[in-house]
This record gives C-alpha cells, sequence and structure tokens, in this order.
C-alpha cells in the first residue's frame, strides 16, 4: 500500500470506465494506485481498508457519474470517502466520467472549478502533467558525489502567502538602461519600438510569474466559466478588473502593488542590472525561455521553460501582460528618460510579452502591442510589481 500513491473513489457501476482510467494514469506516471477491486465483506473492514489506504495516498481521484445523482449523502460510502480525505487535507481532483451535473455539495467542495472530464483529452492530459508535478516525479539522478556549492548570498526577494496562496516577488534593483529597439532586435524591430533611448529606473519588485489562477480566486472568488488549474496564468482579465484585485491584495497586505509600467516590464525582462543583452526574456533561442506560436493552441502553467537573468519566468510567451501605460505609437520619440509613465492621451494600454500563439518577433523584450482597457481574451494576463 505505501506505494499505490494516487486514491481512486468510484461507484461499482462505473467500474470498467474506472478500471481503465486506472491503466492509463498507471502507465502515463508509473506509480500504483489504490482502487477497491475485490469489495470487502463487512462495513468494520471496509472502513479500516479505505482510512488505510486514503492515509497512504498522495492524491484522491474523486469519480463522479451520473450514479451520484440523488444518493443519501449521509449513507453513500464514495462521499464518506471523500469527506475523510478533506479531514486528512489530502489533494482531491474530481473527474467527470460523463455529463451528469455536479450538485451543490460537489460544487462547495470543489469550488466549481477543481475538475476535470475523463473523455476531454486535452484536459485530462494537463491532469497527468499537474500529477506528475505534484508527486514531484522526475529522471533526475544525483550524481554519487554532488559537488560543493558556495554559500548563496542573501536574497532581497520577497516571499508572500496570502489567501493560502505563496507567491514571490523579485529584487529589481534601479539603473539604466536603453530601451527599445536595441541592435540585437534586428529588422523584426517596429516603428513604435524606435528610437532606442536611455531610462533610469528606481528599484522594484516585480513577480516571478504571472498571477496564477489561484492567487486571483483568492481575491476574487471562483467564477466557474474558467476551469483552468490554479497554477495556470490567470487569463479574460479587464484592465480594470486587474486594477480591484491589486486594491483587494493591498488591502490584506498592507503593501502597495501596482501593474508595472512598460519601461519596468521591458527593464525586468531585459533581465535588469544582470541583462547579457538577448532578444528574448532570458535566451536567444525562443524555444529556451517561452511558449510560443510553435505549439499553438496550448496555455501553458508557468515556470514550464527557463528563467531569465533576474529569475522570472514566461517574460516572452505564453500569455501577454497588461501594463499600466496608455499606449502611443510616438511615446519614445518624447518620453522622460527618468521612471516613464506612459502617455497621458489615448484609449489603449500597453500589452507586453507575446502569448502561446504568437510568432517570434511578438515575443522579443521590445516588442510593443496594445489593447483597449475593456478587452478580455484567453490569451491576456497580468504580473504583478511591488514598490519597496
Amino acid at each position: 500500500m505505501a506505494n499505490e500513491r494516487i486514491f481512486i473513489s468510484y461507484k461499482r457501476v462505473n467500474k470498467v470506465q474506472v478500471f481503465s482510467l486506472v491503466d492509463r494514469i498507471e502507465r502515463a506516471l508509473g506509480v500504483k494506485c489504490w482502487v477497491d477491486l475485490e469489495g470487502v465483506e463487512s462495513m468494520a473492514q471496509f472502513a479500516s481498508k479505505i482510512c488505510r489506504a486514503i492515509d497512504g495516498s498522495d492524491i484522491v481521484l474523486f469519480m463522479h457519474s451520473s450514479a451520484h445523482l440523488g444518493i443519501d449523502f449521509e449513507r453513500d460510502w464514495t462521499i464518506r470517502e471523500l469527506s475523510y480525505a478533506d479531514h486528512k487535507q489530502k489533494r482531491t481532483v474530481l473527474i467527470k466520467l460523463d455529463n451528469a451535473p455536479l450538485e451543490n455539495y460537489f460544487l462547495l467542495m470543489f469550488g466549481a472549478l477543481n475538475y476535470t472530464e475523463a473523455n476531454n483529452t486535452e484536459r485530462f492530459n494537463r491532469l497527468l502533467g499537474d500529477m506528475r508535478h505534484w508527486l514531484k516525479l522526475d529522471n533526475t539522478v544525483l550524481p554519487p558525489n554532488p559537488p560543493v556549492v558556495p554559500p548563496r548570498s542573501v536574497s532581497k526577494d520577497k516571499v508572500f502567502k496570502v489567501g493560502g496562496v505563496q507567491f514571490k516577488m523579485v529584487y529589481v534593483e534601479g539603473g539604466t538602461f536603453t530601451m527599445g529597439a536595441t541592435p540585437e532586435q534586428g529588422s523584426n524591430a517596429k516603428d513604435d519600438e524606435k528610437p532606442a533611448h536611455k531610462v533610469t529606473l528606481d528599484s522594484y519588485y516585480i513577480g516571478e510569474t504571472q498571477v496564477t489562477w489561484a492567487l486571483w480566486r483568492a481575491f476574487m472568488g471562483n467564477d466557474p466559466r474558467y476551469t483552468e488549474p490554479d497554477n495556470y496564468p490567470v487569463t479574460y482579465v479587464l484592465w480594470e478588473k486587474v486594477q480591484k484585485f491589486i486594491q483587494k491584495l493591498n488591502q490584506a497586505t498592507g503593501r502597495v502593488f501596482r501593474m508595472p509600467t512598460e519601461a519596468e516590464w521591458e527593464y525586468a525582462a531585459r533581465g535588469g542590472n544582470k541583462s547579457r543583452g538577448y532578444k528574448y526574456a532570458g535566451s536567444n533561442n525562443i524555444d529556451e525561455v517561452a511558449w510560443f506560436g510553435k505549439h499553438p493552441g496550448a496555455l501553458h502553467p508557468v515556470k514550464g521553460k527557463k528563467t531569465n537573468e533576474l529569475g522570472l519566468y514566461d517574460m516572452s510567451g505564453n500569455v501577454y501582460e497588461w501594463c499600466s501605460d496608455i499606449y502611443s505609437v510616438e511615446y519614445y520619440r518624447k518620453s522622460p528618460d527618468k521612471n516613464p509613465q506612459g502617455s497621458t492621451m489615448g484609449s489603449d494600454h500597453v500589452v507586453r510579452g507575446g502569448a502561446y500563439f504568437s510568432s517570434a518577433e511578438w515575443c522579443r523584450v521590445s516588442s510593443r502591442d496594445h489593447e483597449p482597457s475593456y478587452h478580455t481574451s484567453c490569451h491576456l494576463g497580468c504580473r504583478l510589481v511591488l514598490e519597496p
């Protein structure tokens, strides 16, 4: 039982479909699932066996189907399994075996969002990837005598835990950099990136990752229209709604979070004062650091690629990120050289970084784009800045 890291809760009427899923999970992850194949004669034996199995598991998969419609929630054994798993604080995921609607009990237990469909290949494969991460499965083999690593300097980064969600803000030491169409951008640079110009910024902190659904839901609640896992970047967010989210975050922490200015975003994407002059955020090879148009049609969890020089993820690709600035094509020709805040005239706001469907040229560190503040889409998210 010690090796059975995933507990399967199901109705026996669904056993053929469930056993097929169990085989698929075990083949994909290389771990064993605990599933009651034979049944237990007495209720006492059954309860003891179930509790031991859940205690020894890391993940509980609750298989929901039409067989759960109209059940007695006080007496049903799958509900007892679910309640015991919740009591033991086990990571629990609901898998819908068919199109049966979720009753209020399950909506409350799973927040209407933390489930997947067995018949949706893309979402089920995403769950397999999440479980691989949760179970810390990898193929890394440590050398018999690992090298001695010198002591690291004390980090200035700040880690917050609010609403049960932990996130890191990376320190960006202020400095002067060249913003816009620098030589490594080549012929991809567009007119609104010109002229390249010197900008000086004060120090600040910026999010290690894009704002995730976990952090967003902690303050803005669950929306049943959006079922992306917690470790995916939040999307479908209006510019004004991001401001409301930040206001709630500031009230909860007593700190001053905000959107990045366009200059702060680009300075961080380039690696701040640790910059090595890359075309993309962390590399001249976009495949190393970005989900982009070479991988179309698929949003990805944060932290799926290499970081840039500051340790920031996904500054190129995955989802576009709102900036606080109002967009202007001509802004670089007249912008101040100290902490520029963007144009005072215009209707659109700056978005940066490119997205999972974007061509490589839109994922460059100097590439500019813009959207109206009322715009929302599956490829537009946000990243936080924290004032010192």
